[in-house]
């Protein structure tokens, strides 16, 4: 049983050699990576300088979940913004014809006064009740 994790107790051995010798921790574990892990038992023995990671599928589930959350809440906040930049301009353009239309038909004291008023009596209907229910 001893052949199997041979290298990595080569690699501890090294490491603490390196330890002993007063070798700051950081540049003895680079030194003992470093080392040639190529040797004849490297086949049998997984190797212990990969980068792969092993996930249960819980894990993966829940890290695929939280994903998919912060992607869709991204999507509705860039919707929300579309739908306000969207509106604004709607306003935007019926202010600017409502005025052009005042211009041509009233004085500018009238189309202030009107203006206002109607402006007032406008955005007391566009106001909509807008509720978007996404379950988290």
């Amino acid at each position: 049983m001893n052949y199997l994790f041979e290298r990595d107790f080569k690699a501890l051995r090294e490491l603490k050699k390196s330890l002993i010798n007063l070798v700051p921790f950081v540049d003895a574990t680079k030194a003992v990576v470093s080392m040639d892990s190529e040797n004849k038992n490297s086949l049998k023995t997984p190797s212990v300088y990969t980068d792969k990671m092993r996930l249960s599928t819980r894990e993966l589930n829940d890290i695929v979940q939280k994903a998919v959350k912060e992607t869709i809440k991204k999507e509705r906040e860039m919707m929300f913004q579309a739908f306000e930049n969207k509106m604004n301009d709607v306003v935007e353009k019926r202010d600017q014809i409502l005025t052009q239309q005042l211009n041509r038909s009233f004085g500018r004291k009238a189309i202030t006064e009107t203006f206002i008023a109607l402006n007032r009596l406008l955005r007391s209907f566009i106001t909509i009740p807008f509720f978007f229910s996404f379950s988290s």
